[in-house]
C-alpha cells in the first residue's frame, strides 16, 4: 500500500471507512491489505488524524 497510495488518499478512505460509507471488506480490497492491517490504520488515524502516515505503525 505504500507505494500504491499516498497518506492522503488512504486517510480519506480509513475516514471514510469509520463514518459508516465504505465496509471493511471493500476498504480491504481496494488497498490490498488484510483486517489486521486496517484495524492498525485505524488505529493510527484515531491516535493522531492531522499528522496520520500509512507507514507509522507506533499507533
Amino acid at each position: 500500500i505504500h507505494k500504491k497510495f499516498t497518506d492522503g488518499e488512504v486517510k480519506r478512505l480509513v475516514e471514510r471507512y469509520i463514518a459508516g460509507e465504505i465496509k471493511r471488506v471493500h476498504i480491504e480490497n481496494i488497498l490490498g491489505i488484510k483486517r489486521r492491517r486496517l484495524y492498525e490504520l485505524v488505529k493510527i488515524y484515531r491516535n493522531n488524524p492531522d499528522n496520520f502516515s500509512k507507514l507509522n505503525t507506533e499507533g
